[in-house]
């Protein structure tokens, strides 16, 4: 009797219900969104999109697939990079190529298709839960608890988040394109292969699908009706795409295929864990993605150092990421225990398979492998999916519990209660002839008062239900709206989260570097000094939270330099270039603040620029001046001298050497690259050119860093700058062993009094621990 009831229950909807379903969902997607298209390029959108020549042109294929995802990466932005992640997103890179050839770099056609994007991924939402469950109404809910759900501002809102639709887009096709009813034909199982290839080409987080696949299978038990070949097929749609996939991300990735583990303290503490220590920060980080998906009212770009603190564990988000690793495991254990249990439903076997999903699809996500970052909303996208298939299940049972919850009473008062229920849920049981009632008893029995029948308490019921549903909806579709309005600029963004989480390390830097480029840019006086007062504060917070980043050493110590106190700004530029010796825009920084100008010096200055005016093609003149203002700390008019010389000593090398050091100094990286490669060039052997090319080219091209490397520590091998560059391109190509023995070579001759000694030690005990 229960098999009939569940399949007169689940008897497919009509095609007009459908067509309703899906209009709703799509609406509600389209709707909750639109604010999002007043934004601008908001955080990775500036070295991705704003500042990577890649994109130019969608016909740049060669730089488009055959390179990783942040090889595009400018130094302009203030976005700290220190080591480039390796990633291959060729597919979202082409997308966004093809959005600069339609939009230019008018953010609202970039962010209208991730609208369009995301609304399609609610569809699919909608479709596979509705199948999953059987239930056009645990589609409908689920569908629409993705369409609104907050979480996935960052995805949507940030366009490089676009990355996260594309893979969810390919994981979600490949599933629904496998079907619910014995093995995919040939056309489909390559359909689901192309699809789950896309999903590869978006973001790597797709590579889950053959998982999420598998548990597919086994809901709908597509093997049993199945042949060898069928079967074969089926694996095949797995696998091929692996195939495709692969060679071109060893090629992309200069040959690597899995993504060296970068250890950032401040994007990721748990890099710095081991032990029991790591467990719980296993757990912290699961309470935070547990969190975001059921309450999400705090929300943050950032959940580095100190949101998550390694020297604070276990806090209130282990407790909570530990009640749902048990809670969880228990539902497994449920649902997934043989079917001759008779406590085992299919309900809640469906539930334990969607769970299941939910983890296979988290576990990218779940930080096992450290990743460059602890807890991104954005990698919840995919994840979120089959946890709010699973809540518009649940939604779904629920409303049809409330409906079917009428007393006997309420049943046998007349067709029209049964009628109404039964638009509402499952029809119920009807009593046969010989069953009912003698009619002197129906006759007999207290008549109730309308206003209190238990059909009227039964609808009461299902409009509170249903006002609670609605609600949850609206709440949820509110702070989806509110969030949009932080997304729409940098300075909002970081502004707001930063008074979300004052304790993040990152946030307190970067809102510093933005108010001091915000302060550069005033055509006020004092309104900069202000400007330069506050970001120093945020600096200064940072600095309390670690004392030793070199990136939050840097940014103050450059607040500093514009507030007019040197000497302060060159010891953090000291310390700064003590803990990172290769960071060029420290060396700069140092060399500018050490720079001192007496009266002497200037009237020298004077006397050159008189002197130059009357012969501007004096090689030798015009680089004495040059120098003389670098020498000053006054890279500017440094550069202005030289970009004045005559076309005919454009390829002098002195000046060349020259104008590029001035670019340095201004921080303009990529111009003073090209220089560098004009350089060498023109002077093979000019170790110091090539050192910089070394230092400049190690997140563009690591292999032609090292090449530079090799080359100046070869011209100049007791240089120890020279060295420790070499070093770190050892390391930045995976070659960790001959990058420690430079190290320990370097370390015995560094005195122990020189600063340099101690960031070497570090760095060796860094790469020694690393496995």
């Amino acid at each position: 009797m229960a098999r009939s009831h569940e399949r007169r229950r689940d008897a497919p909807a009509p095609p007009a219900a459908h067509r309703r379903d899906a209009a709703i969902v799509l609406a509600v997607a389209l709707g909750c969104w639109l604010v999002s298209l007043t934004g601008g390029f908001v955080y990775d959108d500036g070295p991705l999109i704003e500042h990577n020549p890649r994109i130019g042109s969608p016909l740049n294929l060669r730089a488009i697939w055959l390179s990783d995802w942040w090889a595009g990466y400018s130094a302009d932005s203030f976005v700290p990079d220190p080591q480039r992640d390796r990633l291959y997103r060729p597919l979202t890179l082409q997308s966004l190529a093809i959005d600069h050839a339609l939009w230019g770099l008018r953010p609202v056609g970039y962010h209208a298709v991730n609208i369009l994007l995301h609304a399609l991924v609610c569809l699919l939402v909608w479709r596979l839960a509705a199948l999953w469950w059987n239930d056009p109404r645990a589609g409908l809910w689920a569908g629409l608890l993705f369409a609104v759900h907050p979480v996935h501002a960052e995805p949507v809102c940030m366009i490089v988040g676009r990355a996260e639709i594309l893979a969810a887009l390919g994981v979600l096709g490949g599933l629904l394109l496998l079907g619910t009813a014995g093995a995919p034909t040939p056309r489909r199982a390559g359909a689901a292969a192309l699809a789950f290839l896309a999903g590869l080409l978006g973001k790597e987080s797709a590579g889950t699908y053959p998982l999420l696949a598998v548990l597919w299978i086994v809901r709908f038990d597509l093997w049993r009706s199945t042949s060898r070949r069928e079967r074969a097929l089926l694996t095949a749609a797995l696998l091929v795409p692996l195939i495709v996939y692969l060679p071109l991300r060893y090629v992309a990735l200069d040959g690597q295929l899995i993504r060296p583990q970068v250890r950032d303290l401040v994007n990721n503490p748990l890099v710095g864990m081991d032990g029991w220590r790591r467990g719980a920060g296993l757990l912290t980080v699961f309470g935070h993605y547990l969190r975001l998906l059921v309450a999400p009212r705090t929300l943050s770009c950032d959940y580095g150092l100190a949101v998550i603190d390694p020297n604070r564990m276990p806090d209130a988000m282990t407790s909570v990421g530990l009640v749902g690793v048990l809670a969880l495991a228990g539902l497994l254990i449920a649902g997934l225990r043989p079917d001759r249990t008779t406590r085992t439903t299919p309900r809640l076997r469906n539930l334990a398979l969607l769970t299941a999903m939910f983890l296979a699809a988290y576990a990218p996500a779940s930080n096992i492998l450290l990743l460059n970052v602890s807890v991104g909303e954005r990698l919840i996208y995919l994840p979120s999916v089959f946890f709010l298939a699973a809540a518009g299940g649940i939604i779904a049972g629920l409303t049809r519990r409330v409906a079917q919850d009428r007393p006997r009473d309420a049943r046998a008062t007349g067709r029209q209660g049964g009628a109404h229920a039964s638009s509402i849920g499952p029809p119920g049981p009807t009593r046969s002839p010989a069953t009912q009632p003698p009619r002197a008893q129906r006759s007999n029995a207290p008549t109730l008062d309308p206003g209190s029948t238990p059909a009227h308490r039964n609808h009461a019921r299902l409009r509170l239900t249903a006002a609670v549903l609605v609600g949850l909806l609206l709440a949820l579709a509110a702070r989806s709206l509110t969030r949009q309005f932080d997304w729409r600029s940098n300075r909002t963004l970081f502004l707001t989260d930063v008074r979300t989480f004052p304790q993040s390390l990152r946030l307190n830097a970067i809102c510093g570097e933005l108010l001091r480029r915000e302060a550069l840019a005033a055509p006020d006086p004092a309104a900069r000094r202000l400007l330069l007062a506050e970001a120093q504060r945020y600096l200064e917070a940072a600095m309390r939270i670690n004392a030793r980043d070199a990136e939050t050493l840097k940014y103050l110590a450059l607040v500093l330099e514009a507030r007019g106190r040197g000497e302060q700004a060159r010891l953090l530029f000291e310390r700064a270039l003590a803990l990172n010796p290769t960071d060029p825009a420290l060396i700069a920084g140092l060399r500018r603040t050490s720079a001192t100008i007496t009266a002497v010096q200037r009237a020298d200055l004077v006397a050159l620029q008189q002197r130059l005016a009357t012969r501007p093609a004096d090689a030798v003149l015009r680089a004495r001046l040059a120098r003389a203002l670098l020498d000053a700390g006054r890279p500017a008019e440094a550069l202005h001298t030289l970009e004045q010389a005559p076309q005919a000593l454009h390829d002098n090398p002195r000046l060349l050497s020259l104008r590029a050091e001035a670019l340095l100094m201004l921080m303009r990286d990529e111009q003073a690259a090209r220089l560098y490669q004009r350089l060498v060039r023109i002077e093979p052997d000019n170790w110091q050119a090539h050192t910089n090319l070394a230092r400049l080219l190690a997140d563009h091209n690591p292999r032609a860093a090292l090449e530079h490397a090799r080359i100046a520590a070869r011209l100049r091998p007791d240089d120890l700058r020279v060295q420790i560059n070499l070093a770190e391109a050892l390391r930045i190509n995976d070659q960790r062993a001959e990058a420690l023995r430079v190290y320990r070579r370097l370390l015995e001759r560094i005195p122990p009094s020189d600063p340099l000694h101690a960031a070497v030690a570090d760095r060796i005990e860094e790469l020694s621990k690393r496995p």
